[in-house]
């Protein structure tokens, strides 16, 4: 029963990564404070949405981290900014690309919330 939740979770996990790449290399990201966080957030995601896909239930609790950070930055930038190399990030509403940030949004909020019903199946077992 986890297979199909735990491809959820990657192919969640990878949409976030996959878009946040794109919108550092096509939306001006490349020269903003936060360049090297999107970048980060890229990487990992990808890496943690692969990793999600092992066949142990744990392997899923990176997608939730990364994930949850990335929703947290989101709500840091729309707020009191988010500390960067750079000085602090701060944008408006669904800037850069009001589709992209939805998708981006939903992708991760599925992300979270599938690995911590997984990850609270493994706690109800044990």
């Amino acid at each position: 029963m986890t297979r199909p939740l735990r491809i959820v979770i990657a192919v969640s996990s990878i949409i976030s990564g996959a878009l946040h790449f794109d919108i550092w290399a096509n939306l001006g990201y490349k020269s903003a404070p936060v360049k090297e966080l999107f970048v980060i957030q890229a990487v990992l995601a990808v890496v943690a949405g692969l990793v999600a896909l092992a066949p142990r239930t744990l392997a899923v609790a990176p997608a939730l981290a990364v994930n949850a950070g990335s929703l947290i930055a989101f709500a840091l930038s729309r707020t009191v900014g988010v500390p960067t190399f750079h000085g602090s990030f701060e944008e408006r509403a669904l800037q850069p690309s009001a589709v992209r940030t939805i998708v981006v949004l939903v992708a991760e909020v599925v992300a979270v919330v599938v690995a911590g019903l997984v990850l609270s199946r493994r706690t109800n077992e044990a």
